[in-house]
Formats: C-alpha cells, sequence, structure tokens
C-alpha cells in the first residue's frame, strides 16, 4: 500500500537525518513541549481535512519540503487507497499526541477518526519543526 511506501521513504529520510545529529539529545522544557504538542495536533487534523477535501497540494504544504517524495499526487493516490479500504471519512475525533524518544526528536499525533468501515487511529508523524513525515492507519479495537 502506498502508506507503507511513504512510510519507508520517511524512515530512510529521518534516518539519514539522525547521522549528523549529536548522540545526546537536546531536551525541551515543560513550556516548549506543550507548544509542540498543540502545533502538532493541529498539523496533524488540518492534513487530515486537507485529504479528506481533496486539497492534496495544500496538504503537501505540511510536509516536510526536504521530503521531495512526497507529491500531490502521491497524496491524491494514498488517500485514495486509504478510502478504497476503510471507507469514506466521516467524523474526526480527538487528537493526542506523544514526544518521539529518538536522537531527531519530534510527535506522533494519533487521530481518532470515523469511516464508513470503522473507526480507525490515524498516526501522523511530523519532525521537531512541526512538518509531517508520514501517517498511517490503525484499525481501533
Amino acid at each position: 500500500m502506498k502508506i507503507q511506501f511513504i512510510l519507508a521513504i520517511a524512515a530512510l529520510t529521518l534516518g539519514a537525518a539522525t547521522s549528523s545529529i549529536p548522540t545526546i539529545a537536546q531536551t525541551s522544557s515543560p513550556t516548549e513541549l506543550t507548544a509542540q504538542a498543540s502545533g502538532a495536533a493541529a498539523t496533524a487534523q488540518s492534513l487530515i481535512s486537507l485529504l479528506s477535501s481533496g486539497d492534496y497540494a495544500a496538504a503537501r504544504n505540511l510536509y516536510d519540503p526536504a521530503n521531495t517524495s512526497v507529491t500531490p499526487e502521491t497524496l491524491r493516490q494514498t488517500w485514495s487507497d486509504v478510502v478504497a479500504l476503510h471507507g469514506d471519512l466521516q467524523q474526526v475525533g480527538d487528537t493526542r499526541t506523544v514526544p518521539l524518544e529518538n536522537p531527531v526528536g519530534g510527535t506522533m499525533a494519533i487521530v481518532s477518526a470515523q469511516f464508513a468501515n470503522g473507526r480507525r487511529s490515524i498516526y501522523v508523524t511530523l519532525n521537531p519543526a512541526g512538518q509531517a513525515v508520514s501517517f498511517d492507519l490503525v484499525q481501533e479495537e
């Protein structure tokens, strides 16, 4: 599936980025972490809204510009695959965020979403600058 392709590219991109980062990760203050979390949640929700409305060019603008493998066309195809598998997006629910514990940092935003074929969690990975890197769907229990 195209989502797995985007995740693979994101992993390669993040892996390349970590080779030049010192092994001791910098820490952020609680205030900075709170701001990053609310920004990550808003970005994730915006990304999902843009994808579901078919505005793939605007959705692409939420991605890291250095990630040239993500284009409006790859996003269109990926979202088409999501809809074919899960049905149309009907409602977006709560979003929670988790800081990524790796040398690069960033945030994982987990968005609860109702599709025609059931509830799914949409995992949106964001880099430390708050730009989307990838997304994936998991069926909620």
